[in-house]
């Protein structure tokens, strides 16, 4: 076998190799990530716009003064109206996190700082 052969024989390998690479990392869905863009602050409203998919679009509308959170959901190939996705009060919410973090903090175990007698 000369060399030009084993260089040949080496790149199909290497090719077919990527190849299978390649659809391997494209055959896997895709995750979902959900990103909050610059947000627009108007007396008692805050409003931010995010993407789901690439074809669907959030609205986030937070109420500053009744502290509620609503989230919509625009999509793009419809083109007809917002979805109502969630709504969330956000006292609850906060309330809700604060006895978590305390439950969890109880939980744990304490440890001793310093040298044992």
């Amino acid at each position: 076998m000369d060399n030009k052969s084993f260089a040949i024989g080496v790149l199909s390998i290497t090719t077919v190799i990527l190849l299978v690479g390649l659809l391997v990392i494209h055959s896997q869905p895709q995750p979902a990530f959900a990103s909050a863009g610059p947000g627009i602050e108007s007396g008692d409203y805050v409003v931010a716009t995010g993407q789901f998919l690439p074809d669907e679009h959030l609205l986030y509308v937070v109420d500053s003064i009744s502290q509620r959170l609503v989230v919509y959901r625009f999509d793009v190939r419809s083109k007809k109206t917002f979805n109502l996705v969630h709504g969330e009060d956000l006292a609850l919410l906060r309330e809700r996190t604060a006895s978590q973090q305390q439950s969890q903090q109880q939980t744990k175990p304490r440890t001793r700082r310093g040298r044992r007698p």
